[in-house]
């Protein structure tokens, strides 16, 4: 049987009444953000691309990297500090 992926038929204008519109997700959710570590390559360009993808598809995000931080108490720190506007 040679049926087409359920996923091409997805809308996401559409589904879930509208919510995965980017127009829709921008109103509802106030903050998107992401924030890694440099030096964890991996996490880092994973966490990058999600940023980049929600941007092009007009979500509203915000990205934050801790250079040759990693996946430790320090990343935490500078990316929140750095997303509310204080300084470290």
């Amino acid at each position: 049987m040679n049926r087409a992926p359920a996923i091409a038929h997805f809308d996401a204008k559409t589904s879930y009444d509208g919510a995965l519109s980017a127009a829709a997700f921008n109103r509802k959710v106030h903050l998107v953000w992401i924030g890694a570590g440099t030096a964890e390559d991996r996490i880092h360009r994973g966490a990058l691309a999600l940023h980049e993808a929600l941007g092009q598809a007009g979500v509203h995000n915000v990205f934050y990297e801790s250079p040759g931080a990693g996946h430790e108490f320090q990343t935490w720190r500078r990316s929140l500090l750095g997303s509310s506007g204080n300084s470290i």
